[in-house]
């Protein structure tokens, strides 16, 4: 470790210390004259000589014995600072060796030269056997016994020329030894140095980077890692770059290699900590394998400072080593999934090796067989071929054979061959043997195969095909006859025959393919061709077949089936039929279009989009969705393509980017779909810029109309304001002369009654009825204004209950009447209570009144389906009205009838138009002179008829 600046100050002003061993010797001699020394003095005083030695002797024993430490702690010393270089870490000695700075490091008690680079040995004149032997001060003068910054010192360089060359001299910890790093640099030579070591750096294969925890980056990385990444060095070196590295790592790598960074951090201390993690790493020319050795540098407390690593593509040795071990494992299933036994045997007829099958055949296991004599199967003709083998013979045997483990008798065939060595001599044997017994058996089991192949065959929906390339026949199934046309079970022709069916532009793709599976060139015959039936019509089929071999690998039978898909072919045609129109339908769109991979990156696009952007096409294939925007709207393009893949759908407004022009405004909506089994992004835009340009003009607008609206509000307020003074203006005024007119009439006719004759009575009556119809109409004229004005107060009204109590009221006021009257149970409403009541009192008072002249009145009140409309209805058989009239019922002031047929004033049914139009609703009316009426009305939901007896 590097010294602090104090200890160097202060190492520079000590006077030069004493060597370990010198220290050593001379505490060892302070030591034994001490002792000697308190001995004597003790023994004088006492008056004895205790010591064994006199004084001479034991000054020369103390002496020798010191000269003996300080020799053998020399020779530790030295021995101890001659091994310090060796356990210099590879990877850091290739860098100190590869630095175009001269560079060499001595310690500092005995100025021996411990290490050099190769630019200092050259510029020094030495080797590497001759470092040990070479002392500082031979090198340098004077020599620093103080770390010192950039000087200027005396070199004796090689010819033992002295120069004087810019020196740095940093004091280091090396091998538990004090030493000083000298670094020697020729300004003149600087540039062609840094070239030098940056081509050195090009070329070490592992990427070399520092990382920087704290800003998430890189404080350096090789150009190679830039490379791998597919990002700039700036991206990698600024904060957050280390996100380009998170992206192409799989989260299960990511996560192990935080957990052994973690597992390394809990290591006692601050002293930095080297581990190496490997990782698969997706790169633009696809997955790496890569080992990542790092060291973690950290702080006092131990925490991560920064990570400086050397990552090296181990992708060509993976899989290298994944191609041998595939390799070795096929040739082992080979063997040891072979139909046969197969063996190895020794010049002394051991076995050396055999598969599962021997063991099976035999009726052993592999352990049993693994060096088993064949002398002891004690059978002389098998054991002669097995001899001939060893003399150079191929041999065969086919027989009856006895396991000495078994006692079955078994039918084998055993072939067997020798073996040589590189000198052409015979070292061994390898033999198969097959078990004839279960051969008998299989040929049991085809001629059983046989006949359900017959069978199959009848049932099958597929016509079967049976060729033999030696006669050249050709059989056909009665399936396959009957694709042709033809009416027969079997039928035998020929290849050639065959051939001629086969549609001309098909022949040489046919025999092209079938050609290519008698020679093993493909494992199975496929081919689609078209074929004529007995009328001359072409049907599309799929042919398949597999060929029988014989041991040499020739096919002495093929047996496949053929398929009519004269509709998937049909069906694939009109696939690309539809392929080009929606190509030609999308490029074809006033708007454009996208396709999205799940990075992000534009796979298709239609030709809007290259006339927009104004880029060729293979600048947009694969482009990042953000590189289509201005750069302020990049995050939010990336956002909603995340937010795509997420929620299936999202939509961005967004300034897309154009080569020679400004950036135009588009809303591009996406929808998340799935292709080929993985997400993708279909993306449609459309163009705002009538749209921005419309919502000024309506945000103009909209101003205009609030401004128009407050101001017609404030009217409109006035004129209520107005209208409410004058409706209690005009009931104050008129009813005043009302009451008089009223009063003196009532005067008249009590005081003066008798004084008037009929005619006189007649007037005055009318007078007083006058008065009467008068004070209602002001009445009515109230109510009007108050339905107006009148805040609703919506809760749940019972039109039922409601309906009965004004039916009561109105009987009571005429009890001599008999009105059948019929109320739907439990209607009800959300709506004003007291509005409600005003309505019914107005409908059921009309009914009760316009039946007053029938012999038998009747009056209904329940819902009925008016078109489209539920509503609530009152009917009644009274006089009606006449139809083309209907308009001026809800009008105010306006009567079908006269005073004379059926008082009133004119103003109840408009008063219902108003409450129930102010309730959302609506109210009309039907009827027919003599035959009653119908009056409807509806409060703005449907209503609810409740029938729970």
């Amino acid at each position: 470790m590097p010294n602090s600046a104090p200890e160097q100050e202060k190492d520079a002003l000590s006077p030069p210390r004493l060597s370990p061993a010198l220290r050593a010797a001379a505490a060892y001699l302070l030591a034994a004259l001490t002792c000697v020394i308190g001995t004597m003095f003790f023994t004088d005083r006492d008056g004895g000589n205790a010591l064994p030695l006199s004084g001479p002797w034991l000054i020369l024993f103390v002496g020798a014995s010191t000269l003996f430490v300080f020799v053998a702690l020399k020779r530790v010393t030295e021995t101890a600072g001659r091994s310090a270089p060796a356990i210099v870490n590879d990877d850091y000695r290739t860098l100190f060796d590869t630095d175009p700075a001269p560079q060499w490091l001595y310690a500092v008690d005995s100025s021996e030269v411990l290490a050099l680079n190769a630019a200092a040995a050259k510029l020094y004149g030495l080797t590497a056997d001759s470092v040990t032997a070479v002392s500082a001060e031979a090198l340098i003068r004077p020599l620093p016994q103080s770390p010192q910054s950039s000087t200027r010192l005396t070199h004796q360089t090689v010819g033992g020329r002295a120069r004087e060359l810019e020196t740095h001299v940093s004091g280091h910890s090396f091998s538990g030894r004090h030493c000083h790093l000298v670094t020697v640099r020729d300004t003149a030579c600087e540039h062609l140095s840094e070239s030098l070591f940056a081509e050195a750096l090009a070329k070490v294969q592992p990427v070399l980077y520092r990382f920087d925890p704290v800003r998430e980056c890189y404080d350096y990385i090789s150009d190679r890692g830039a490379d791998w990444l597919d990002t700039p060095i700036h991206a990698l070196c600024s904060p957050g770059g280390w996100q380009q590295f998170a992206r192409r790592v799989d989260t299960k790598d990511l996560d192990r290699i935080r957990v052994s960074v973690g597992d390394a951090l809990k290591t006692p201390g601050d002293e930095p900590v080297e581990i190496s993690v490997a990782y698969q790493l997706k790169s633009r020319t696809g997955p790496r394998w890569i080992s990542d050795a790092m060291t973690l540098l950290r702080h006092p407390d131990g925490s991560l400072r920064a990570i400086v690593g050397a990552a090296s593509d181990q992708t060509e040795e993976q899989c290298a080593a994944g191609k041998r071990t595939d390799q070795e494992a096929g040739y082992r299933a080979l063997v040891e999934n072979a139909p046969v036994g197969i063996f190895h045997f020794t010049a002394e007829l051991l076995v050396s090796y055999c598969n599962s099958r021997l063991a099976d055949i035999l009726k052993s296991s592999p352990e049993q067989l693994a060096g088993m004599d064949l002398h002891s199967l004690g059978d002389e003709a098998i054991l002669s071929v097995l001899h001939g083998a060893l003399q150079g013979q191929r041999g065969a045997y086919d027989g009856p054979f006895v396991s000495p483990l078994s006692t079955d008798m078994q039918i084998l065939s055993i072939r067997v061959a020798p073996e040589f060595d590189a000198a052409g001599k015979v070292f061994g044997g390898v033999g198969i043997i097959e078990d004839r017994t279960a051969f008998l058996e299989a040929e049991e089991q085809l001629r059983d195969t046989r006949e359900r192949y017959v069978l199959a065959q009848r049932g099958t929906n597929e016509g079967l095909w049976d060729w033999d390339p030696k006669t050249r026949h050709l059989y056909l199934s009665a399936r396959l006859l009957s694709l042709l046309g033809l009416h027969s079970d079997t039928l035998r022709t020929t290849g050639d025959e065959w051939l001629k069916l086969i549609h001309p532009d098909d022949r040489q793709r046919y025999r092209t393919d079938f050609v290519a599976h008698l020679r093993g060139e493909t494992e199975h015959f496929e081919s689609e061709y078209r074929i004529a039936d007995k009328d001359g019509k072409f049907h599309w089929v799929l042919a398949r077949g597999l060929a029988h071999r014989n041991q040499q690998g020739r096919a002495v039978r093929i047996v496949g089936s053929i398929g009519d898909i004269t509709a998937r072919k049909l069906a694939e045609e009109q696939l690309k039929s539809e392929r080009d129109f929606s190509r030609g339908l999308i490029d074809s769109l006033p708007a454009p279009f996208f396709l999205f991979d799940q990075n992000g990156r534009l796979l298709l696009w239609n030709r809007f989009v290259s006339e927009l952007t104004g880029l060729a096409d293979g600048a947009l294939l694969r482009a990042d969705a953000q590189s289509l925007v201005i750069p302020e709207h990049e995050a939010l393009m990336a956002h909603r393509i995340e937010t795509a893949l997420i929620s299936g759908e999202a939509s961005a407004e967004v300034m897309l980017r154009r080569n020679d022009g400004e950036p135009v405004p588009f809303l591009v909506v996406g929808r998340r779909v799935t292709l080929d089994g993985k997400p993708h992004i279909v993306g449609v835009g459309t163009d705002l810029t009538e749209r921005k340009f419309a919502e000024r003009a309506i945000k103009r607008l909209n101003t205009e109309l609030e401004r128009r609206v407050a101001e017609r509000t404030s009217q409109l307020s006035a004129a209520l304001s107005e209208l409410e003074s004058f409706s209690y203006s005009v009931s104050h005024d008129l009813r005043a002369p009302l009451r008089a007119i009223e009063g003196y009439s009532a005067i008249l006719g009590s005081d003066y009654g008798d004084k008037l004759d009929d005619e006189a009575k007649e007037l005055l009556r009318r007078v007083r009825a006058a008065v009467h119809r008068m004070g209602q109409l002001i009445d009515d004229l109230l109510t009007l204004s108050r339905v107006s004005r009148k805040e609703l107060e919506r809760r749940p009204v019972d039109l039922s209950q409601l309906a009965q109590v004004i039916c009561e009221e109105l009987h009571q006021q005429e009890p001599g009447r008999d009105v059948q009257i019929r109320i739907a149970p439990r209607l009800q409403v959300e709506g004003d209570p007291s509005l409600m009541r005003t309505v019914l009192e107005n409908l059921l008072g009309n009914a009760w009144k316009f039946t007053g002249r029938v012999e038998h009145p009747t009056i209904e009140f329940n819902v009925a389906r008016h078109g489209e409309t539920d509503a609530f209805v009152i009917r009644d058989n009274g006089a009606g009205f006449d139809m083309r009239y209907r308009e001026n019922l809800f009008r105010p002031f306006q009567r079908l009838h006269s005073d004379r047929e059926f008082p009133g004033t004119g103003i109840g049914l408009a008063t219902v138009a108003r409450i129930v139009r102010r309730h959302g609703g609506e109210v009309w009316a039907e009827g027919d002179v003599g035959k009653g009426a119908s009056l409807y009305f509806s409060i703005g939901q449907p209503p609810t008829l409740q029938n729970t007896a």
